[in-house]
């Protein structure tokens, strides 16, 4: 699987990318930080859209609209 690396508040995570797909021209990211079960069935998960190419690289953000993160959610599931 793909792994990212993101900068969140000065901090450097990286994330396994799940899957990925591209709604009304918006690319998004279903990501885990991870990438394995936690041990009680459930994988933390997170929604990215795409917002932003700076070269090579692409920036990346964490949807949190409550709408969007539903219905992207479902295209998900």
């Amino acid at each position: 699987m793909e792994k990212i690396k993101l900068t969140a508040d000065g901090e450097e995570i990286e994330l396994t990318v799940l899957e990925q797909t591209r709604v009304a021209g918006k690319d998004y990211l279903l990501c885990s930080d991870d990438g394995e079960d936690d041990g009680g069935g459930d994988v933390p998960c997170y929604i990215l859209r795409a917002v932003k190419n700076e070269g090579e690289d692409i920036i990346y953000e964490f949807v949190d609209e409550d709408d969007e993160l539903e219905y992207i959610s479902k295209i998900f599931e």
